[in-house]
């Protein structure tokens, strides 16, 4: 009998420990899925995100010298969240000390005469990166609002070494209801 009731109470101390592992967990998950849209700069990212599973697919499907030739590469997925919010998610590789963003909501338009309209629909959003830490990548993202008629994105990624212009990049990206991505790539020789 006291075996049993000892056996019992070893379980429950178990189970209950178990538990409160299993609850500590569920909040570090909750917590990393609420931080996933801050800057990661530590060379590596808390856990992939979006835009780094853009880069990892074409780095696995890319040919081995194309991907030795690699300078500089800048994944973006966007997304809009509802009419009044979109969110960018960000994976560079071969950064500067410090990076800055900018991103600027726009309304493109083709016009009837085969030409095209762009109109600025709301203020600039900046971020500045400063490196810490080792490697040459990070991730990062932003939840920012649009107006309801923001139908795409101008980025802009500016790299910066001891004060000076290091490179420079802008790409366009649609701007839907589901992803969009994007992976601009700068090689030797381009």
């Amino acid at each position: 009998m006291r075996k049993s009731i000892l056996f019992v109470f070893v379980l429950l101390f178990a189970l209950s420990t178990g538990g409160k592992t299993l609850q500590s967990n569920a909040v570090e998950a909750h917590n990393a899925q609420e931080n996933r849209l801050r800057v990661s700069a530590s060379g590596q990212a808390p856990k992939p995100n979006v835009a780094q599973a853009v880069y990892i697919k074409w780095r696995q499907e890319a040919p081995a010298d194309e991907v030795s030739k690699l300078r500089f590469a800048l994944a973006t997925v966007t997304r809009r969240n509802g009419a009044g919010d979109a969110e960018v998610e960000f994976w560079v590789v071969g950064r500067a000390p410090q990076s800055v963003f900018e991103i600027r909501p726009l309304y493109f338009e083709k016009l009837p005469d085969g030409g095209f309209k762009q109109d600025q629909t709301g203020e600039i959003k900046q971020s500045v990166v400063e490196s810490s830490g080792e490697g040459d990548s990070f991730g990062m993202g932003m939840v920012f609002p649009v107006s309801p008629n923001t139908n795409s994105l101008e980025i802009k990624l500016v790299g910066y070494e001891g004060g000076k212009l290091r490179d420079s990049t802008t790409v366009h990206v649609l701007l839907r209801d589901e992803p969009s991505e994007s992976l601009t790539r700068i090689t030797d020789g381009q």
